[in-house]
């Protein structure tokens, strides 16, 4: 993990750098404003690739693992493997995020200063979810890690503190957002109403907050025991079939604006997140050996396509 950390933070100083320049007009560059600012995200992009890949090829981190760009590591068999692997949390990924632009699509049909404050509060949202986030991908790790060791012990106390440890973060970021409702929306915007309207929404984010740290760590749980589909089915089922029905009916039927809409994002995130922590709770209860063989499935084709 630490690889892919000091790259982000070399990334974000180069797109910090990139932005001023391009935005502003600074440093020789020209001032493009907004466009500037898409040109730098861009060009970040790809320099967080290729600082990636140099990394692993200067420090030889696939050395005794997988090596890549040869001809057995793109094997079909080992391809199809990554896609099967892959495709899930791709999937798990694209239908939270899609139900947050979903309800972005929704603000607006509220009118301007509501998809402003809406905004506000998701970026709230996003930034303290990337905490969460990070734990998840340590814990999927950590615990596919305690699997194969055939340590069950350690595998289920790990399972236990990584879902303590992303609900007590989330439990900050709620009472952030509850205590600091007025003042955050500040560092956006000097515009009282929408200052306004987002303190109203910010206690609604700050309940579902424990929720969404529980989903996410709880996805990455499953991860790591073998089941990356798991999150993906109930993120169909708690956004499409809970959140997103319920946000248009109290939203808009019945009159509650984005308040309801709001609302009911919480109420489906809270459906993901019990169901998770179910899942989660009847997979790590399984014989060790049974979790073994569902955590190594996925690597053996591509272990074999390596010549591993």
């Amino acid at each position: 993990m630490a690889p892919a950390t000091w790259v982000m933070w070399l990334g974000n100083a180069v797109n910090a750098v990139l932005n001023w320049g391009l935005i502003f007009g600074n440093l020789g560059m020209p001032a493009l404003g907004l466009e500037g600012a898409a040109i730098a995200s861009s060009l970040t992009s790809v320099l967080l690739v290729i600082g990636l890949v140099a990394w692993i090829r200067l420090f030889r981190l696939s050395a005794g693992a997988w090596r890549p760009w040869d001809r057995e590591s793109s094997s079909a068999r080992g391809l199809l493997q990554v896609v099967r692997l892959g495709l899930p949390v791709g999937a798990q990924i694209a239908l939270e995020g899609w139900a947050f632009a979903i309800s972005t699509l929704m603000a607006g049909w509220l009118g301007r200063q509501w998809v402003g404050s809406h905004q506000i509060v998701h970026n709230l949202v996003a930034l303290s979810f990337m905490v969460p986030l990070g734990i998840s991908q340590g814990a999927a790790t950590r615990v596919g890690n305690l699997i194969g060791a055939g340590d069950e012990v350690r595998m289920r106390a790990a399972t236990k503190a990584a879902l303590l440890l992303g609900g007590g973060v989330m439990l900050i970021s709620a009472t952030l957002f509850t205590t600091l409702r007025f003042a955050l929306p500040r560092l956006y915007t000097d515009d009282p109403k929408l200052v306004s309207l987002a303190a109203t929404i910010l206690p609604i984010a700050a309940a579902f907050q424990l929720s969404d740290g529980t989903q996410v760590v709880a996805g990455g749980l499953l991860r790591g025991m073998g089941r990356p589909d798991a999150a993906a089915y109930v993120n169909l089922f708690g956004y499409y079939v809970v959140a997103l029905p319920l946000a248009y009916f109290f939203g808009f039927v019945r009159g509650y604006g984005l308040p309801g809409v709001w609302a009911c994002l919480a109420a489906g995130l809270t459906v993901v997140a019990l169901a998770l922590l179910v899942w989660v709770r009847r997979t790590a209860l399984r014989p060790l050996a049974d979790l073994r063989v569902a955590a190594d499935s996925g690597l053996q084709g591509a272990g074999a396509a390596s010549g591993q």
